[in-house]
């Protein structure tokens, strides 16, 4: 059972900087590494803090509307010609403006 109690000093490598020491001079740190007086540090502070959970969530919420389109028709859409029409605008016997009239109109863009 003597195993475990070793009497008297060693030599002993710094973890840190790798130079030889006596093993009475090393001494464990924070993160389990023996290191010489030197390069020895005490844990930070700030590791010990303890933060209260952030409620980021607001108290209550709701499912966002459903989009809503509104179709807009336009004059260029309604006319029977086939390079101006839109679906659901256009009406088939709606020739009232000339072609070259409702090019200009359409480069215009909506009021």
């Amino acid at each position: 059972m003597q195993n475990y109690l070793v009497l008297g000093q060693w030599n002993a490598i710094c973890d840190i900087c790798g130079f030889k020491y006596k093993s009475g001079q090393l001494k464990k740190n924070w993160r389990g590494l023996w290191v010489c007086e030197k390069d020895w540090e005490a844990r930070n502070p700030q590791d010990f803090i303890k933060v209260r959970e952030e409620r980021i969530a607001p108290p209550w919420t709701r499912p966002r509307p459903p989009t809503e389109y509104v179709d807009v028709c336009y004059l260029w859409g309604e006319s029977g010609y086939a390079d101006w029409a839109v679906a659901d605008c256009a009406v088939a016997s709606n020739n009232t403006f000339t072609p070259e009239f409702l090019s200009d109109l359409e480069q215009q863009g909506p009021p």
